[in-house]
């Protein structure tokens, strides 16, 4: 029962790190919202969407939260294996691996609050707050999986 909760948990943190990475509204003033990837420009007359400039500081937080999700993802295919009683990592080591996501989204969000928040009259979206969303459930699961299995 209890590995059905932490995998269960793995599938919410993948999805809200999905959502997060792959979302248009990290930062939104105005009628304008800025993901990882492209600007989208909400008016009255027309709406549209471009591709946003790259810089450093862009590029890690893309990197950093990819990795995350893979992460995630890595953790599910891991659970999977389990489920199916193939031989893999033992259940602290997939906590481990959940947690080093978890911080590696979390040093994203970080970056990119740190070094690309345009203003302060900018705000953070639902994509941002998926991400840190993403980090708590995540955190929560690796900790609790990792302390339930230490031998």
């Amino acid at each position: 029962m209890i590995v059905k909760i932490h995998f269960g948990l793995v599938v919410a943190s993948s999805i809200f790190g999905i959502l997060s990475t792959a979302g248009t509204k990290w930062e939104s003033i105005n009628g304008v919202h800025l993901g990882l990837w492209n600007v989208c420009v909400h008016s009255e007359k027309q709406s549209y969407c471009s591709d946003r400039e790259t810089s450093a500081a862009l590029v890690v937080t893309q990197i950093l939260m990819i990795l995350g999700c893979l992460g995630y993802l890595t953790s599910f295919i891991y659970f999977g294996f389990i489920h199916l009683k193939i031989k893999t990592l033992g259940h602290k080591h997939i906590g481990i691996l959940i947690i080093l996501s978890a911080i590696l989204s979390m040093s994203g969000l970080v970056v990119y609050s740190r070094y690309l928040k345009i203003t302060n009259l900018t705000s953070y979206n639902w994509s941002f707050a998926f991400g840190c969303v993403s980090i708590v459930i995540a955190l929560i699961n690796g900790v609790t999986l990792t302390a339930n299995y230490i031998t």
